[in-house]
């Protein structure tokens, strides 16, 4: 339910920093159902998404019946099992369409093996923030602003895990001086 305002918000980000990566955006909205309605997008895209306000005779959409029409299928997740639904699902129903997947860092190992083998379900993997990054670096313009929302987002997870590193040596030196004072304590009783 949440993809859809996520969708938005990084068309709005995309437009924002003035990428210009789609030439085509269509809102295709919330599909409910679980695994069951990704089967049912993979199956019938134009009949599932009849409902929503998209336009079949704009432009490129012209063209399109089913997902096996489009040139890549990417998929935002937060969780491995939503990897797991798209590409049970979906895959199966357009194996030549490449898929590409953006998880968060703790499903990586979830759902780094869909890309392995001679034919991989999942073509392509960026995985938590440091994987967006390296992405970001490897084939975005460098005329792009360094500064700005990516920046800050950077800083702030820096900032994260220096404080996280702060307190753990801080607990360790903690530690190890509340045990040898109380080793010394025991000694001198």
């Amino acid at each position: 339910p949440n993809g859809t305002m996520l969708g938005e918000g990084l068309q709005l980000l995309n437009e924002q920093l003035g990428i210009g990566m789609p030439a085509l955006i269509a809102n295709f909205g919330y599909v409910p159902g679980g695994a069951g309605g990704l089967r049912r997008l993979g199956g019938n895209l134009r009949e599932t998404v009849n409902g929503s306000n998209v336009d079949w005779t704009q432009g490129s959409l012209a063209s399109v019946n089913g997902l096996s029409d489009f040139s890549m299928i990417l998929v935002l997740a937060a969780s491995p099992q939503s990897v797991r639904d798209w590409v049970e699902q979906v895959h199966t129903t357009a194996p030549n369409t490449p898929i590409v997947a953006m998880v968060s860092a703790a499903s990586d190992a979830l759902v780094f093996p869909y890309t392995e083998g001679s034919k991989p379900a999942i073509w392509g993997l960026v995985a938590g923030y440091a994987g967006a990054q390296a992405y970001r670096a490897a084939f975005l313009p460098a005329s792009l602003p360094t500064s700005g929302v990516a920046a800050m987002r950077w800083q702030s997870f820096a900032g994260g895990t220096l404080a996280i590193l702060i307190t753990l040596v801080a607990g360790v030196i903690g530690s190890l001086a509340l045990g040898r004072f109380r080793k010394s304590r025991k000694v001198g009783e």
